[in-house]
């Protein structure tokens, strides 16, 4: 009982101290006890993590309005107040800290404070689930949730900070963001920046629309079958770690036909990066298609040679640095998605109209940005906003660029974030 009651004091202690720091710092008008405080009046807070530098204070915190809560991230400068906010929304099944603030000491998210921005990252719920825990709880977990949960946390903060805002995502998280520019009408709501989202016009990609209503009748018959979340992100986390562990060890996976073998773990992780587009997934064997086919190619411009021995293929990335992924991968929480929110998505793809999106509602300004090799060209979106009446659309392809390579590629900060600012 006294190692127990030593151990609470201890803890006690440790947290008085955090929000002592954290209320303490920075300097200015925007501080982090009012984004804390404009939090704690609509749920209970946990602080997670908070880091203080001479130049900026970061924290993180759980936001418990359910049993799963959100993370909330805030950076701020602290020397210069911000004149701006950027809400940072991590697509579903990843998280802030590894798609916005990785590596710690550049990151998109510094590339926004340093340019006068207050830096808000949201993480959604699955972050927090496990895949073991899932149930038929999650067919509540849909596109309007995820987009209700955003906008809470939005109107939270902007009811203290009053700053004008933008909002920042990417996938599904970027189609969140279409959502709610649709639904809000905030005067100092200003610009949604959207990375890598695949939308297909139907007379020039009517194979693709045909595609997403297929995908979209599968996702519904692994519903019905009791399969509520895809692991994808959780699988790739594993294999990222398994690789860095044991490189070339034999992975059990066969290399394309008629290449002999299986791949390396190191190989097949890097195949996976460079040709995600050509990967099995969630719904192959319902309906035959790779699992990421949206895509145009991978997540991260790279090359893959083989050789008849699979421990000597060639292989490697062009503008990530390999050693980043191992820290995304740590970063990266649960990693699971919920079939209901991936459902919406591929309706909207469809244009089955089980899901739409008010096109004109969206009066601010847009700036689209993929990656040649993942997204690329697939901007219907950007099309459909400009038909609704909204003509300050701004439409980007970064050439040579995959998913990863728009976030930690060792050029973004010159080719990619600048567009953040238009």
């Amino acid at each position: 009982m006294k190692k127990r009651g030593f151990i609470t004091f201890v803890t006690i202690c440790l947290f008085i101290f955090s929000i002592n720091v954290l209320y303490a710092a920075p300097r200015g008008k925007i501080k982090i006890k009012k984004i804390i405080k404009a939090l704690k009046a609509k749920g209970q807070i946990l602080v997670k993590e908070f880091e203080k530098h001479d130049e900026w204070t970061w924290v993180e915190v759980d936001y418990f309005d359910e049993q799963y809560p959100l993370t909330i991230d805030v950076l701020l400068d602290n020397e210069d107040e911000p004149s701006r906010v950027v809400y940072l929304v991590a697509p579903s099944g990843y998280n802030f800290r590894g798609n916005y603030f990785t590596p710690r000491s550049q990151n998109i998210a510094h590339f926004m404070r340093e340019h006068d921005y207050l830096v808000i990252g949201i993480t959604f719920r699955e972050d927090h689930l496990p895949l073991a825990q899932v149930d038929q709880s999650l067919l509540t977990w849909d596109l309007e949730k995820h987009r209700m949960d955003m906008q809470k946390v939005i109107s939270a903060i902007q009811h203290k900070v009053h700053l004008p805002y933008i909002l920042c995502g990417q996938s599904s998280s970027a189609v969140c963001i279409l959502e709610y520019a649709a639904n809000c009408a905030n005067p100092k709501f200003e610009k949604i920046v959207l990375l890598d989202t695949d939308s297909f016009d139907p007379e020039i990609q009517p194979e693709k629309v045909a595609n997403a209503q297929i995908t979209y009748d599968a996702l519904g018959q692994l519903i019905e079958q009791g399969i509520y979340a895809n692991p994808f992100t959780k699988n790739l986390k594993e294999l990222v770690s398994a690789a860095m562990d044991s490189p070339n060890t034999d992975s059990g996976q066969p290399r394309p036909y008629p290449l002999p073998g299986n791949f390396t773990l190191n190989g097949l992780l890097h195949f996976s990066l460079i040709y995600t587009a050509a990967l099995p997934g969630i719904h192959t064997h319902i309906t035959g298609l790779p699992g990421e086919w949206v895509m145009v190619q991978g997540a991260a411009a790279g090359y893959y040679e083989p050789n008849p021995d699979p421990l000597y293929d060639n292989f490697g990335l062009f503008r990530t640095d390999t050693q980043i992924l191992p820290i995304v991968a740590n970063e990266t929480g649960e990693g699971t998605t919920p079939l209901a929110f991936e459902r919406d998505i591929y309706a909207i793809l469809s244009l089955n109209g089980a899901y739409t999106i008010d096109w004109s509602g969206i009066r601010e300004k847009v700036v689209m940005v993929n990656g040649e090799l993942s997204s690329g060209y697939q901007t219907y979106y950007g099309t459909q906003i400009m038909e609704a009446g909204n003509t300050n659309v701004t439409i980007h392809v970064i050439p040579d660029h995959g998913y990863a390579d728009l976030l930690y590629g060792q050029d973004a900060e010159q080719n990619v974030w600048p567009h953040f600012l238009e």
